[in-house]
């Protein structure tokens, strides 16, 4: 991604300009500022969409979902917007009418701005002011991640919404060999929902220590690894080409991103996430400068050639015609 000595870290190459970094907007509890001191300088702003009080041991949820964010995508800018709070039981839970603005003002060019939107939460049932804000953000080509479910087939709906909405790219969790959680969904045509799915078990909590799992993490790790997709397309040789950048800052342009960096399961109908199968150099020489010939001009074809399959011929011709 970055090169040798990261000459291209936060700069289309050698000497280059600066591209402008992947904006990330998380969804999700508050978080815990002190326990995500190295990354501060990314945290670009923090809001209250609630408006009420959480629990405290709540901070954990969000602080962990953030960090894994920071984590996946080293130059990303974050954004987070607390969407949970108190309900009558005197526990902590996602606010619809809060996400919906959230939403919205994450995808706002007014607001943040964002380029992509992780949301660790979902419901059995459809939401009309969640479904309007999705549409929304999809107008302004935000792209959107949603857990599935941590209930396998004991909820009603399997996939929770919105991580079955057609605007939204949805996460299962897996071991790290990429085996399905055994909370996951093994196999269900609902919809013919493409999913994706991202290491969710055994996560280190960011304040406690202890180890959590969950799809609610395997989904800002996926939005990570999207988030360098789009930060690759922001480098040599693909930040020439103004058509490759709409088309992979769309929902149906990141799918086949995410299906050529990922391997599909003999038992599972989702795909794990292996972004080295797209953005690795097997030449162990960092992808070259992105001139003709090197490893890093090849993948910038791969991804020309992937997004033409959905966009069509004329994507990418400002570089390869």
């Amino acid at each position: 991604m970055y090169g040798k000595d990261e000459q291209f870290f936060g700069t289309n190459g050698t000497g280059g300009p600066a591209y402008e970094p992947v904006k990330i907007a998380v969804l999700d509890s508050d978080i815990s500022p002190k326990h995500l001191k190295p990354f501060r300088m990314r945290i670009k702003a923090r809001e209250n969409f609630a408006g009420g009080q959480q629990n405290a041991a709540d901070t954990d949820h969000g602080t962990t979902v953030a960090q894994l964010v920071l984590k996946a995508c080293p130059t990303a800018h974050v954004y987070v917007a607390q969407v949970t709070k108190l309900n009558s039981f005197g526990e902590s839970a996602v606010d619809a009418e809060a996400a919906a603005k959230a939403i919205e003002y994450a995808a706002d060019p007014t607001g943040w701005g964002v380029d992509i939107i992780t949301m660790s939460f979902g419901w059995t049932h459809v939401n009309k002011r969640i479904s309007e804000a999705l549409s929304f953000a999809k107008q302004h080509g935000v792209l959107m991640f949603a857990s599935t479910t941590n209930y396998g087939f004991t909820e009603t709906n399997s996939i929770l919404y919105p991580g079955r909405a057609q605007e939204v790219i949805c996460v299962d969790a897996a071991e790290d060999t990429g085996q399905l959680a055994g909370f996951a969904i093994e196999d269900i045509i609902q919809g013919r929902i493409e999913r994706f799915s991202a290491p969710g078990l055994g996560i280190k909590s960011a304040i406690s220590g202890e180890s959590m799992d969950g799809s609610s993490f395997a989904c800002p790790l996926a939005a990570g690894i999207a988030a360098l997709a789009l930060e690759f397309a922001r480098q040599i040789p693909l930040c020439g080409s103004k058509s490759v950048q709409e088309a992979v800052q769309q929902r149906e342009g990141m799918v086949r991103i995410l299906r050529e960096m990922s391997k599909l399961n003999s038992s599972s109908s989702s795909r794990f996430l292996c972004p080295w199968e797209l953005l690795g150099d097997d030449d162990g020489v960092y992808g070259g400068d992105g001139r003709p010939g090197s490893a890093r001009y090849f993948v910038a074809y791969r991804f020309v050639r992937l997004l033409r399959q959905e966009f069509g011929s004329d994507i990418g011709k400002e570089i390869f015609p």
